[in-house]
């Protein structure tokens, strides 16, 4: 669990991004990063499980591994100059009100996905008692 979560901030990021991607008018490089990390998983997973006998650590590494190249796809895509609007990690231009106007509009899907892994985490602890 503990390799599965370092992942999954890359994950969060890679797949939020990705949909940049697709709204820019690029929906097949968005399927192509998505088919991407699902292959290497794939081809992965025999590898870290079986080969190198690492059981379920070595499939949680395939995982990461198969999330950092989605995330680095999708950066790498975003900082090209065939995107539209692209990934900026300018500073000087933060704005805090537009920060915290960005914040409200999330707020409610924060709360329905906190209120889903709670709802998770209870079943998983009563299916394990």
């Amino acid at each position: 669990m503990h390799i599965y979560l370092a992942g999954t901030i890359l994950l969060m990021i890679g797949t939020g991004l990705n949909n940049y991607i697709s709204s820019q008018g690029f929906p097949v490089i968005a399927m192509i990063t998505t088919i991407c990390g699902a292959v290497i998983n794939a081809i992965l997973d025999p590898i870290f499980i079986f080969a190198m006998n690492l059981g379920i650590r070595g499939a949680a590494i395939a995982t990461l591994i198969s999330q950092a190249v989605s995330f680095i796809w999708v950066i790498r895509f975003l900082r090209n100059k065939k995107a539209i609007i692209k990934l900026n990690c300018d500073i000087k231009n933060f704005n805090l009100s537009t920060c915290l106007s960005i914040m409200k509009i999330g707020l409610t899907n924060f709360v329905m996905e906190s209120m889903n892994s709670a709802v998770q985490i209870v079943s998983n602890h009563i299916l394990v008692t």
